[in-house]
């Protein structure tokens, strides 16, 4: 399954400005819907070229966690450049990010390429061992 995800995205790579607009139109879509109902079964109904954008409903998934971890990161960034504690960052984001939060935790379950990626990537937990700050926990990333 991961070698579909790789060819994918070598393929993305040579996206051109067109293909990035359409697959952000989709994301934005997507969260549109999702608004309403964030595990709603009909997301991705209907919108054309999910399949050759992102590789299906999974590829949509990995984009959407990849729009959460760059904020995250952001985030973070900007609370090591501050001295800022990081425990309040994923909390913060939620709040900013409610939809997209929504979204990513409602597909955890099904789908074991987000839980893979949630593996190979920081949670909020994880933050705490950023520059020497505590653990934290969340009943959002299933860790506390």
């Amino acid at each position: 399954m991961l070698e579909h995800f790789d060819s994918f995205a070598m393929e993305a790579s040579s996206m051109g400005w067109t293909d990035c607009h359409a697959r952000k139109a989709i994301l934005d879509t997507v969260l549109a819907r999702a608004r309403i109902d964030p595990a709603g079964p009909l997301l991705l109904d209907g919108l054309p070229d999910v399949d050759r954008l992102f590789g299906g409903e999974d590829g949509v998934l990995l984009a959407l966690h990849h729009r959460w971890a760059t904020c995250l990161a952001a985030k973070r960034d900007q609370a090591v450049e501050d001295g800022a504690p990081p425990q309040r960052l994923w909390d913060e984001l939620s709040a900013e990010q409610p939809t997209l939060r929504a979204v990513l935790d409602a597909a955890f379950g099904r789908s074991s390429t987000l839980r893979a990626e949630r593996v190979a990537r920081p949670s909020r937990r994880s933050l705490g061992g950023i520059a020497g700050w505590g653990q934290t926990g969340s009943v959002h990333d299933g860790q506390r």
